[in-house]
């Protein structure tokens, strides 16, 4: 049994969408204790390669539909009911030329999302009532990759190219009622990031090295959200590497800001960091670097949340094995405000060191991190973890272990 991904209601419930060898699952646990409340099983059937399906994403609309993504499910879109939890409808895609949905928005209109046909990408609109397709619209190069909205209601896509050239990274703006193509951004390096603001974008990305005996550097660009122009582009300071992975944007009053991530898979160097970049949102100019110190992580993720403080979260070896530390830093002086280290053991993979990890935060304010591993070519063989964590004290409130249950072992509910 694998968690594929997670998201917290509006009453603070979380609905958790797990993948077996025979059917994809999804569970409503109590948001204050972890108990399931109800769960509803939706069979692989005609699913190809159930050892390597997934699902990718899972989207609130409203307070009661939820549209989920995935090549585990029979059609790979479905939208979701809750009181009581049920399938309304599901969606598949031509299995003959499809490469998947691969990334989802929704709004209370219908579902967004992106698919591939050969070397086409494809955004695509379905309506929320009865999931019948509204528009598609075609990009053979560069390929469409990630979707946002923004304060209009519209889409914002992140792009990028295929193959070398003058071109490597696009931001492209779609109408959301009809799929037209509002204005375009193109630049030379790739766009791995974005952040959307009341009046502008922000892009985060890389531009190639120059030379084999040069490094790539990180880069930062602002947008005009009304028509796309660039306002301005600034190269970021040396340890913004490729070997630096940008997870998250945004923008606090005249700042922007950037989080990435820099890990090493080697448990004893104790070399993980995550490194916070200040920039002056009108001009672009440095305002100054900070690197933040997660400890011997193998495996880290870092978001900015309100503009005043990143959370970081950490997977790292410590002397009674595997744990998770998260730590609140204060961007403006990086000073650590909070702290607490959490065993993160994986029973069913004992060793083994968690290869996925992800933040979020719950309807009540707190913080959930859930983690695990699935080895390879087995999906449905694997070992997760879910943990919801106060905020403010760092105590564990409480935790979900769900193991294979191939192996006799059953899903067990341990609560702090």
């Amino acid at each position: 049994m694998r968690v594929a991904t997670a998201v917290f209601l509006p009453d603070d419930d979380v609905l958790l969408a797990l993948v077996t060898k025979d059917a994809t699952e999804f569970r409503r646990l109590d948001g204050s204790t972890g108990l399931t409340l109800e769960s509803i099983a939706v069979p692989l059937g005609s699913v190809s390669a159930p050892n390597y399906c997934r699902i990718r994403e899972m989207k609130m609309s409203g307070t009661d539909a939820i549209y989920v993504i995935g090549s585990c499910l029979p059609g790979a879109l479905a939208r979701l009911s809750l009181a009581p939890l049920r399938v309304d409808w599901t969606r598949a895609v031509d299995p003959e030329a499809s490469t998947g949905f691969h990334a989802l928005r929704a709004d209370t209109s219908g579902a967004y999302v992106l698919d591939g046909i050969g070397a086409t990408s494809v955004l695509r609109k379905f309506a929320a009532l009865d999931g019948t397709e509204a528009w598609s619209v075609e990009r053979p190069e560069p390929r469409l990759q990630a979707l946002h909205f923004d304060i209009d209601g519209d889409l914002i896509a992140r792009l990028a190219a295929t193959s070398p050239g003058p071109v490597q990274g696009v931001v492209e703006k779609f109408s959301s009622a009809s799929g037209a193509s509002l204005w375009a951004y193109a630049d030379s390096g790739s766009i791995s990031s974005l952040a959307i603001s009341t009046d502008a974008i922000l892009a985060a990305g890389t531009d190639p090295a120059p030379s084999s005996a040069e490094t790539s550097r990180g880069f930062l660009a602002r947008i005009a959200r009304t028509d796309g122009a660039g306002v301005w582009r600034m190269e970021m300071p040396a340890q913004a590497s490729g070997d630096t992975a940008i997870s998250g944007l945004a923008v606090r009053g005249q700042d922007v800001m950037a989080i990435g991530t820099n890990c090493r898979p080697d448990p004893d160097i104790e070399n993980c960091l995550a490194t916070l970049w200040h920039a002056n949102a009108q001009k672009g100019t440095p305002i100054h670097s900070a690197p933040l110190r997660v400890g011997s992580a193998v495996l880290a993720h870092a978001e900015i949340e309100d503009g005043e403080t990143t959370l970081v979260g950490a997977i790292e070896w410590g002397e009674n094995g595997q744990q998770l530390r998260l730590r609140s830093y204060r961007n403006t002086d990086g000073e650590v405000l909070r702290e607490s280290v959490h065993p993160a053991a994986l029973i069913n993979l004992p060793g083994q060191a968690a290869d996925r990890l992800e933040l979020l935060r719950t309807g009540d304010g707190h913080v959930a991190a859930l983690f695990g591993r699935s080895p390879r070519g087995i999906a449905w063989a694997s070992d997760s973890r879910l943990m919801k964590i106060d905020s403010v004290s760092g105590l564990l409130l409480w935790e979900r272990a769900l193991l294979d249950r191939l192996q006799g072992q059953t899903d067990i509910n341990p609560t702090a």
